[in-house]
């Protein structure tokens, strides 16, 4: 199955209901949970394909609990986008990844919004493979998400390590952006790179989805740099550059060692 596929929508808008959650509410549709993601997106939002694809789906006046609705064939999964306000594309069209396929929805006013007690965007991933039992052929499509920009040969500047109980990771270098997840104290991050905004340094997280966190505010510091890197596996793309990079000057020696 594709390694990767990209974030349906932005990710400024929080998770509602996870893969898997409110078993007894969808025990009604021969479901073991919820099937999907739903994401708290308002209304007239835009959607894009999670890779490309070809629409083999564009109901435009959906009567099922998906309501309008777009499907996508990819070459080894189908991607759903349901509770849709409009559609931009058609049945047997070739999509790319990223493209716009059309705008979120849900409002109950909306005759062809599905079951849906308010905007959002309910998103599933069905492997070609099979999915989890129970889930109408689903998986969680959760860990096989990433942000547009999302670069997994990206090589990290420097690692840190969180020396405060807790510390926000943000989906923008911005206090007012969305708290996506917090770390706790010892928690040990990749950065890939700097970013001061007002008064604050955040660090762009070396992870799928877009995380930030900050670091330093005045003189209160949330997170230290570690000076060599541990053996945990956010290390390896590093290592990996460092002797690379020793090899093509022409360096004979040992490679460099990590800190265990």
């Amino acid at each position: 199955m594709q390694t990767m596929y990209f974030y349906p929508c932005s990710e400024e808008f929080p998770l509602s209901q996870h893969f898997g959650e409110n078993p007894g509410m969808y025990r009604q549709y021969g479901l073991a949970g919820h099937n999907g993601l739903d994401i708290a997106l308002p209304a007239g939002q835009p959607v894009y394909a999670v890779a490309d694809g070809e629409v083999v789906l564009a109901e435009g006046q959906g009567t099922s609990c998906y309501g309008r609705q777009v499907r996508l064939q990819h070459k080894e999964a189908l991607s759903l986008y349901a509770h849709l306000s409009r559609i931009e594309v058609q049945e047997s069209q070739k999509v790319v990844e990223k493209q716009l396929i059309g705008w979120s929805g849900g409002a109950a006013s909306d005759p062809y919004a599905g079951n849906t007690t308010g905007p959002h965007l309910h998103f599933e991933l069905r492997p070609a493979a099979g999915g989890v039992p129970g889930f109408g052929g689903a998986v969680n499509p959760l860990p096989l998400l990433c942000s547009h920009d999302y670069d997994p040969a990206a090589v990290p500047i420097y690692q840190v390590q969180v020396v405060v109980p807790a510390l926000n990771l943000r989906t923008r270098p911005d206090t007012t952006s969305r708290i996506a997840e917090t770390a706790g104290l010892g928690a040990e991050f990749s950065i890939l790179k700097e970013e001061e905004y007002d008064g604050m340094l955040w660090l762009r997280v070396q992870t799928p989805l877009t995380r930030f966190l900050c670091v330093r505010q005045g003189s209160q510091t949330y997170a230290r740099r570690l000076l060599t890197y541990s053996s945990r596996p956010q290390s390896e793309n590093w290592a990996r550059s460092v002797t690379a990079f020793l090899r093509s000057i022409g360096y004979t020696g040992p490679a460099p060692q990590e800190e265990h």
